[in-house]
């Protein structure tokens, strides 16, 4: 947060946005480092944590190895 607010800062942003920026910067960041936060590959207008959280278990495998 620091180092963003010192980029933003040296970049001759006014003080009064500087908040918005800063933030606006990290949700960025976030987005694109975080699993969760990422789009859906099939459907980006999905994060892969809207797609988890719709999702349900259809039907249980059991599987023997080696028997």
């Amino acid at each position: 947060r620091e180092v963003l607010e010192g980029i933003t800062r040296a970049e001759g942003k006014p003080e009064a946005a500087m908040e918005k920026i800063v933030e606006g910067r990290l949700t960025g960041w976030f987005k694109d480092r975080v699993l969760l936060d990422q789009a859906y590959v099939k459907d980006d207008k999905q994060t892969v944590a809207q797609l988890l959280g719709s999702a349900s278990v259809v039907r249980f495998a059991v599987v023997a190895i080696g028997a």
